[in-house]
């Protein structure tokens, strides 16, 4: 497949109505000519308001891609599809009045699924002076993070019940978002606390729970959220409390999935 041609994707759309569904074509970017295969999975944007989808490639062609949208990401560096599984995909798709992505994740095991959120990133060299102390805690915590942060770990860190807070900021131009894809059984983590970077003396200003969360924090460098409620009898609101006043932060360590082993009697063969 040489890349200085112009390549058509075919692609099976997720969350499409069954009276309108059908193989929606897509044009291939040229870093993506030499390596996108049919089996792949992609985001593509959708309808009218470009919504981002996951999409499964069922066929690529060259051909003439004027008009068309472009694929925004490829998900997958080599098939996870064989061609006779798509061509099983088109055939429950006549035979079992089924889209044709709902036919793709009936064949894909539940660890390999996708979901497509929303995902926010500091802006570099935005000055937070003007903002508040709680938006300034959101983009310090989204700044000290390696990659982007989902909206819902967002949510769930600083405790709001919607995402008014973080689009406020996007709109002021301090983060950016975008659509990112997730699998939907991720690695396994833990969520853990460690003393905030630019924390300063609250001696005083914390209450006696608050203040022996901070102490033990301190003391451990890096300690889990259940070992705080263990060693200090506190809830996770008291712990919540600690992390708005800018003392301590939440992140997520990773922890590996280790089988659970079962000792068993070892089988005495009849001696013949």
């Amino acid at each position: 497949m040489k890349s200085d041609n112009t390549f058509i994707a075919g692609v099976a759309v997720e969350g499409t109505v069954y009276h309108f569904d059908k193989i929606f074509d897509y044009a291939v970017k040229s870093e993506d000519a030499a390596t996108l295969q049919p089996g792949c999975r992609v985001n593509v944007p959708f309808a009218r308001g470009n919504r981002s989808r996951q999409g499964m490639v069922i066929y690529v062609k060259s051909g003439d891609n004027t008009g068309l949208k472009y694929i925004t990401s490829v998900l997958d560096d080599e098939p996870v599809l064989s061609g006779e599984m798509l061509s099983l995909v088109d055939y429950m798709h006549r035979h079992y009045y089924c889209t044709y992505f709902e036919a793709v994740k009936a064949m894909l095991p539940a660890g390999l699924n996708y979901n497509i959120t929303t995902v926010y990133s500091a802006v570099p060299n935005a000055l937070t002076d003007e903002l508040t102390d709680e938006e300034r805690r959101i983009c310090d915590y989204v700044s000290g993070c390696k990659s982007s942060v989902r909206r819902e770990q967002l949510m769930s860190v600083f405790g709001f019940s919607d995402f008014a807070p973080f689009e406020r900021l996007v709109q002021k131009g301090y983060l950016s978002k975008s659509d990112d894809a997730y699998r939907r059984i991720g690695d396994k983590s833990v969520r853990m606390l460690r003393v905030c970077e630019n924390s300063q003396d609250f001696s005083g200003k914390l209450t006696d729970k608050q203040q022996a969360v901070a102490d033990l924090v301190c003391d451990a460098g890096e300690v889990s959220v259940k070992e705080v409620c263990y060693f200090t009898g506190v809830t996770q609101a008291v712990i919540d409390a600690v992390v708005r006043k800018g003392v301590i932060e939440y992140f997520d360590a990773e922890a590996f999935r280790i089988p659970e082993t079962q000792e068993y009697e070892k089988l005495q063969f009849p001696v013949l």
